[in-house]
């Protein structure tokens, strides 16, 4: 009785296009190795033709790869610069013009999805901390797209001499004010304003600096 002899497992299941690859060349390297009437029936040249459309073919993807990688960190690096700097116009027109400015309230507008006519609210839960010459104030947003005021005066009532500076304006939800006089008390308020108007001021907040 003729035993039929099983066929070798090559494991392309499982393998990674590299090992598929690798398996390919020892086979086509041993049959190029055997004799001529061992090989009369294989079609070697082909077989090393195939493998070297598929290896460019898996380079060529490599490297589209790599430039979508690179292309994209660019894209996303130029974006992140032009965010930094359109912010930095909207403050800017927002201190020197005033919030009715046609160019900042397109900037700062609210998707028409559940856009509201009324101006934000008041900024909630001011806080500050006191530091050598300066004060860091935090406190929580009342909405989103919001650009935020902060005034100081050093009456301790809050009532009067109320200062506002050019850099005492800011998209994020605190400020470090700085170059303040030694172990003197302030009084600080925040209030946000956006494309609809400028909310009202947050209740007067007093720290003294060290």
């Amino acid at each position: 009785m003729k035993t039929q002899n099983k066929l070798p497992k090559l494991g392309f299941r499982n393998a990674t296009k590299d090992q598929k690859h690798a398996a390919c060349r020892r086979f086509i390297n041993g049959v190029a190795a055997l004799p001529q009437e061992k090989r009369e029936k294989m079609p070697v040249a082909q077989l090393v033709q195939d493998l070297t459309e598929a290896e460019a073919a898996m380079n060529r993807v490599a490297g589209l790869r790599a430039a979508l990688k690179a292309a994209t960190t660019m894209s996303d690096e130029k974006t992140a610069r032009l965010c930094r700097n359109v912010t930095s116009g909207v403050q800017l027109f927002f201190t020197e013009f005033g919030h009715n400015d046609v160019a900042v309230q397109a900037a700062a507008e609210v998707p028409a999805r559940k856009a509201s006519s009324e101006p934000p609210a008041a900024p909630i839960e001011l806080r500050a901390t006191a530091q050598a010459g300066a004060v860091k104030l935090r406190w929580k947003s009342p909405g989103r797209r919001n650009i935020f005021v902060v005034e100081l005066t050093e009456d301790a009532t809050g009532q009067t001499g109320w200062i506002r500076d050019a850099s005492h304006v800011t998209t994020r939800a605190s400020l470090v004010v700085s170059n303040l006089k030694l172990n003197t008390e302030y009084c600080f308020r925040v209030r946000a304003q956006n494309s609809r108007g400028e909310g009202p001021w947050t209740a007067p907040v007093a720290v003294r600096t060290r």
